[in-house]
């Protein structure tokens, strides 16, 4: 039957069904697009230091930091069932670092990685570069290693050697080889 030979009534309720979907549709449409992190200053403000502590969850022995490994700590932390700082938050958390302004973003994720720090304990596990110095300016070296550090709930905190998982030592803020030169 084609749409010219329809009564207009039968037309009419056509019509009405397409504008009903595309309605539909925009709808849906528009509540993925309000889904999206806004940025700051918009109309969700940057969480702060103690909503970080509340929302983080790091369970006892099992939380890896990390810096300058080039994506290793994932390996190593799905081998090991331990949890790096994104996976202590609720999905899509701490990505939010990466939708601020620079400086916005840095401060936002000293945050979560300094209540990460905090809310470590026992058995602590740290991937740094092994046989070089690291960065210290980098978010271990300025916020998660004192915050380990001042850390009464950590026993002990254990180095991975990114390049083989196997070699681990104590981990020591003064061994030469974490010394930036």
């Amino acid at each position: 039957m084609q749409f010219w030979r329809l009564s207009t009534g039968t037309a009419l309720a056509q019509i009405l069904r397409w504008i009903s979907a595309l309605l539909l549709i925009s709808f849906f449409c528009s509540s993925l697009v309000s889904a999206i992190p806004t940025p700051a200053g918009k109309s969700k403000p940057i969480p702060t230091l103690d909503e970080c502590r509340k929302l983080v969850k790091v369970p006892k022995d099992k939380a890896l930091l990390w810096s300058q490994v080039n994506g290793k700590q994932y390996e190593f932390a799905n081998a090991m069932g331990l949890t790096t700082d994104e996976a202590a938050y609720p999905h899509g958390f701490t990505e939010l670092a990466m939708q601020l302004p620079a400086k916005q973003g840095q401060e936002f994720a000293d945050d979560f990685s300094q209540a990460f720090a905090e809310a470590a304990s026992g058995t602590v596990y740290v991937m740094i570069p092994w046989d070089k110095p690291f960065d210290r300016s980098r978010v271990f070296g300025r916020v998660e290693e004192p915050a380990l550090m001042r850390n009464r709930k950590v026993t002990q905190i254990i180095q991975v050697n990114p390049d083989n998982f196997k070699q681990t030592r104590p981990y020591n803020p003064k061994i030469k080889s974490h010394l930036r030169r």
